[in-house]
């Protein structure tokens, strides 16, 4: 290292590089953690109103899927739609269902999509990549 100063720089920048990538993916990887757990409890909620069949309850959790997604602009229509409609539903059932078709819906609809294409892109990489070639190598 003291005989070439200039690699010695640059093994210090890339580990640099590479430590910031380390730690910028498990940053992410302890993010979706933490929404994973939010949705766990949103999930238990939605089992709870579901079984306690209040309107009370529906709405608490039809009000934490708003502010979950309220960022999300391919939902805006449907939580423009689920608003109005909260004022005139009175059936915790039916506001629960509600939320279901106008929020978790088009994510299902999008999720479907993407597994699709993931589906394609695996059965593709198959049939283009011959087993024998991969035992070889």
């Amino acid at each position: 290292m003291s005989r070439n100063p200039f690699l010695a720089n640059l093994t210090f920048a890339l580990m640099t590089i590479v430590a910031a990538g380390l730690v910028f993916v498990v940053l992410r990887e302890l993010m979706a953690f933490a929404r994973l757990r939010k949705i766990d409890a949103l999930q238990i909620q939605a089992v709870q109103a579901r079984a306690d069949g209040s309107r009370n309850a529906a709405l608490a959790l039809v009000s934490r899927l708003e502010a979950m997604y309220s960022n999300r602009e391919e939902l805006r229509w449907g939580r423009q739609t689920l608003a109005q409609a909260k004022a005139e539903v009175m059936d915790g059932d039916a506001l629960l269902a509600l939320a279901e078709t106008e929020i978790i819906g088009p994510l299902d609809e999008k999720v479907k999509k993407r597994i699709a294409a993931a589906s394609r892109q695996v059965a593709a990489a198959t049939a283009l990549v011959p087993l024998a070639f991969a035992d070889v190598a």
